[in-house]
């Protein structure tokens, strides 16, 4: 998702953050092509990355952890930030819109939320 946004806006600079290994290598093969120069991917935990200056996340993660999520974007968004997720509801969080995307045919659910409206 990270490459698409960047492909979409060149000005735009584009962060994805992962901690886990194999997505890793993967991020860190796509870094490599010399058209995104506006990609950064961020070995981290998201729970330790500062959304503070962020415009738009995007989570593409799994039911467990969203409770957790909710609290982090409402303690660091600016308002008027837009929060998308895939395949899962952020509770506590005011949906505005959905939208179901196929990509190689895969279908996905996308939730659209804004902070602070």
């Amino acid at each position: 998702m990270v490459r698409a946004v960047a492909k979409q806006h060149p000005s735009t600079l584009c962060f994805g953050v992962e901690k886990a290994l194999l997505p890793n290598l993967l991020t860190w093969f796509y870094s490599l092509s010399p058209s995104l120069k506006n990609v950064k991917y961020l070995k981290e935990d998201f729970t330790t990355v500062s959304l503070s200056h962020a415009d738009a996340v995007f989570l593409y993660l799994w039911p467990g952890i969203m409770d957790q999520v909710a609290n982090k974007l409402k303690a660091e968004l600016p308002k008027n930030a837009q929060v998308i997720s895939c395949n899962f509801e952020l509770p506590e969080f005011s949906l505005e819109q959905t939208e179901i995307v196929c990509i190689k045919n895969r279908r996905y659910k996308l939730y659209l939320y804004s902070v602070g409206l």
